[in-house]
């Protein structure tokens, strides 16, 4: 997978919480890029984590409105297959794209397979099914903040995935989910990462960033 050159330290106490195995990691941070003296910042991270909610009620739902709603009115949802954010290829929906995003049968490259020259070519439909909801997150709490997923920590490198995402949202606060793979398999695990950014007194979904193993 990509961002493996600089992996950080390995994690040295893992623990059992909400969604998945989690370790405290010094100076990464879960959620962006509040920080927790900063006035405002418990009001916003809980407003920013009903949003990604939300989000995830209408992927499992496949309700196309309900995901369009919730898309920022001017920058829309950028989508990223693969841990670190891109923002020159990601694809970028709007509201109207969105409204009718499970029934549009237009075929887009949404970037590679990993490292491989292997192209994602999919409707968004089939994105959905493979990228966005190939595990029931809407079941799934939350990560604690400060925390990384043991699993993704072991291969990826998730400072690197952290400080790109504060690149590409800087008002954004992120919203982890974790979903640890099967028993006797450690690679077959999923980090789902939904970034919403607040605009004239709501928070929107700016941004949903799947990660996973890859070869």
């Amino acid at each position: 997978p990509r961002a493996t050159e600089a992996l950080g330290p390995e994690p040295t106490a893992s623990t059992t919480t909400g969604s998945g195995p989690e370790s405290t990691i010094p100076q990464l941070t879960a959620s962006l890029p509040v920080a927790p003296d900063e006035p405002g910042a418990g009001a916003r991270a809980s407003a920013a984590q009903a949003c990604a909610k939300r989000a995830l009620d209408a992927l499992d739902k496949k309700d196309a409105s309900g995901l369009a709603a919730l898309a920022h009115p001017e920058r829309g949802i950028r989508f990223t297959p693969f841990g670190i954010v891109d923002s020159k290829r990601d694809v970028v929906l709007h509201t109207a794209e969105l409204k009718r995003a499970f029934s549009d049968p237009t075929v887009r490259t949404w970037g590679h397979m990993g490292e491989s020259d292997q192209r994602i070519r999919m409707t968004f439909s089939q994105y959905r099914d493979r990228f966005l909801y190939d595990r029931d997150y809407a079941k799934l709490r939350a990560a604690q903040p400060d925390t990384t997923d043991t699993f993704e920590g072991r291969i990826w490198n998730v400072a690197a995935i952290r400080d790109a995402l504060r690149e590409a949202y800087a008002d954004g606060t992120g919203s982890e989910y974790r979903s640890p793979p099967p028993k006797g398999d450690d690679l077959d695990w999923r980090v789902l990462r939904v970034i919403c950014a607040p605009h004239d007194g709501n928070h929107y979904v700016v941004g949903i960033i799947s990660n996973e193993w890859t070869p």
